[in-house]
């Protein structure tokens, strides 16, 4: 199946590798960076407010990733909201089981990127699919 099938039916694309280790290693020590100077927030502690500074400004640009989302769709994408989540020690706890479609304002269609730039896992809150819930 193509990017664009499995986008349209499932509603999610899951690609590994898309970005090198060594630039997600990179990319991952600047929101380490960003998430050391901020503000925790109470009410959402895993979020880093930016705007941020290369190369991690850059991360919804990457070519691998803009490549990946312009297959699965029909149309070519434009950045509205970049939102950084760290898990660190002001964030220990689990990310709740929520939808993004909350932070799609405006007409659609709109879609979320994910990137791992650490090791996830159920316990520390890692990306749960629905798949088909889209419809």
């Amino acid at each position: 199946m193509s990017l664009r099938g499995d986008f349209h039916i499932n509603g999610v694309v899951i690609l590994r590798g898309a970005i090198s280790l060594s630039t997600a290693k990179y990319i991952g020590e600047q929101a380490f960076m960003a998430a050391l100077h901020r503000e925790v927030n109470r009410f959402n502690k895993v979020e880093v407010k930016g705007p941020f500074a290369e190369p991690l400004s850059m991360l919804p640009h990457h070519p691998s990733i803009t490549s990946a989302v312009e297959k699965a769709l029909d149309f070519i994408p434009m950045e509205y909201n970049f939102r950084l989540v760290v898990k660190d020690e002001s964030a220990k706890d689990a990310v709740f089981l929520h939808q993004d479609v909350g932070y799609h304002i405006g007409s659609m269609p709109k879609l979320s990127a994910f990137v791992a730039l650490s090791e996830v896992s159920k316990e520390n809150g890692g990306m749960t699919f629905w798949l088909g819930t889209h419809k």
